[in-house]
């Protein structure tokens, strides 16, 4: 195999940005786009020059389809993927790719038995921020705390208004910052404890959360998030214990770090954040072709899951959860 056939099963705004790297990689060609509504399919697909349909089971039957990007709502992901893997088609799945590790270990079990390419397209371990942050962190001297915080709309996903097509806060949104801290820490928290708080109990236009956990190096984290506030903020601080380290998006670019410490202040442009779909996308079609390693491996993505899933029982429960990783 020199190109790598593939469909796409949800065409809106994370789907259609994956089509467009697709459609830029030399060894892929994209046959067929799936949408619930006929207008959106026909639409894209005239854009990326292919197939359309409204129907996914009738995009996985299709022998010309050698892979298929999940990018539709959350709860959709892990059935549609185990669709995916039992027609022989090889899956890259939108993050987050199961609601639980239950759940990803079946498809894990499924695609191993199928001997097909399961993957979870994290695009956080690979983005520009997280990896910049890494890079000077020994600038900083000990890594002392971690704090995040995000507002926003919705970016015209209005799915995620809907716990039904959404799942889980955590695993949809916080998610993102766990990842981050994975990268940049290189460890898991030992324990975690969370809030959630929807402020329309009829259609969840309003929503919030808050994460905390500790690291066994005895870093201390907290992430905010909210989401249907309206104007986009998004800001980062690491404290160390020779300085700290701020994170400063601009939309759209340039996104830039600022790097304190007793010597003076130090500015960092860094990439936008869509560079880590391209380098996604690329490692997708690199396991299938040459059999390459994932970015985000199993292990990666189920720790991840897990800590979502201590995170969901922390809200409900109202206590601090510890992890278990086995």
């Amino acid at each position: 195999m020199s190109t790598v056939r593939i469909g796409i099963i949800g065409i809106g705004s994370f789907g259609y940005r994956h089509a467009l790297c697709f459609q830029d990689h030399p060894r892929a060609n994209i046959v067929c786009v799936c949408s619930r509504t006929e207008e959106t399919a026909r639409t894209k697909a005239t854009s990326l020059h292919c197939d359309f349909t409204t129907d996914y089971h009738a995009l996985l039957s299709r022998a010309d389809i050698d892979a298929v990007v999940v990018g539709t709502p959350n709860m959709l992901h892990y059935q549609m993927s185990l669709d995916a893997l039992e027609a022989g088609k090889h899956v890259t799945v939108e993050y987050p790719i199961t609601q639980t590790t239950e759940q990803f270990d079946a498809l894990c079990t499924k695609a191993r038995e199928q001997g097909l390419v399961l993957h979870h397209s994290f695009t956080p371990i690979v983005e520009p921020q997280p990896l910049a942050i890494r890079d000077h962190i020994t600038d900083i001297g000990k890594v002392l705390t971690i704090r995040s915080f995000y507002v926003g709309g919705c970016g015209g996903r209005e799915w995620y208004k809907d716990p039904a097509l959404r799942g889980s806060f955590f695993s949809s949104l916080t998610i993102h910052m766990i990842a981050y801290q994975k990268v940049i820490l290189d460890e898991n928290p030992s324990w975690v404890f969370a809030a959630y708080k929807a402020y329309d109990e009829d259609d969840s236009s309003m929503q919030s959360g808050s994460f905390f956990c500790q690291y066994p190096s005895g870093v201390l984290a907290y992430n905010e998030w909210g989401m249907g506030f309206g104007n986009r903020k998004w800001e980062w601080a690491i404290e160390g214990s020779r300085g700290r380290i701020s994170y400063h998006p601009n939309h759209p670019s340039p996104h830039y770090l600022k790097v304190t410490t007793a010597d003076g202040e130090t500015t960092v442009e860094i990439a936008p954040q869509g560079e880590g779909v391209k380098k996604d996308v690329s490692n997708f079609l690199d396991r299938i072709l040459n059999g390459s390693s994932p970015y985000a491996s199993d292990a990666c993505t189920r720790d991840m899951i897990a800590v979502c899933e201590a995170a969901d029982k922390s809200a409900q429960t109202a206590q601090r959860i510890g992890m278990d990783y086995s």
